[in-house]
């Protein structure tokens, strides 16, 4: 089992098919953060 820790570059606004960025296995696990509904990341700057 491994951890990954995924800082996103981009973000998307709409939900569909959009390019992987991790290849994860069962049993892994990933702590990631994102965006709020104002398009502000965890340090409140504007993405």
């Amino acid at each position: 089992m491994a951890h990954h820790e995924f800082t996103p570059d981009h973000y998307h606004t709409s939900i569909g098919w959009h390019e992987p960025v991790l290849d994860i296995a069962p049993g892994d696990s990933v702590a990631t953060n994102t965006v709020d509904a104002r398009g502000q990341d965890r340090s409140g700057e504007k993405v």
